[in-house]
């Protein structure tokens, strides 16, 4: 079964922002969390990267996965999230989009990274 992404949290402490989302596999929670500077140019790559890493913890196997970049364009006027994910080295570029909803593009980022990985990670 793919996990599913269930909640992203975020907590802002000075100049830092800690981000932490959460899965759900089987009845049972995953946690990634990322930390990076507290500004809107980096605040969505910390949401990606947290999302990447509670996918990692909630694997089965051993994953070399990395955030490799990140956009929010329009088509034909619909935000849509499009989010970049490197596996093996590099070896495989995976990428993943999601629409940007009314609950906001941080949502739609992570949505964005489970849509590139949750088919060639876990099936």
């Amino acid at each position: 079964m793919r996990p599913e992404l269930i909640m992203i949290d975020e907590e802002r402490d000075g100049g830092s922002l800690t981000v932490v989302a959460v899965l759900i596999r089987n009845n049972e929670e995953f946690r990634g969390r990322a930390t990076g500077p507290a500004d809107a140019s980096t605040h969505l790559d910390i949401v990606c990267r947290a999302t990447l890493e509670a996918a990692k913890v909630a694997s089965d196997r051993q994953l070399d996965v990395d955030f490799a970049g990140l956009a929010i364009t329009d088509v034909q006027s619909k935000p849509i999230a499009l989010a970049l994910v490197r596996v093996d080295n590099g070896e495989n570029v995976y990428v993943g989009t999601a629409r940007v909803k009314s609950d906001g593009a941080t949502k739609a980022v992570a949505r964005a990274i489970m849509d590139a990985i949750n088919r060639p990670l876990f099936g």
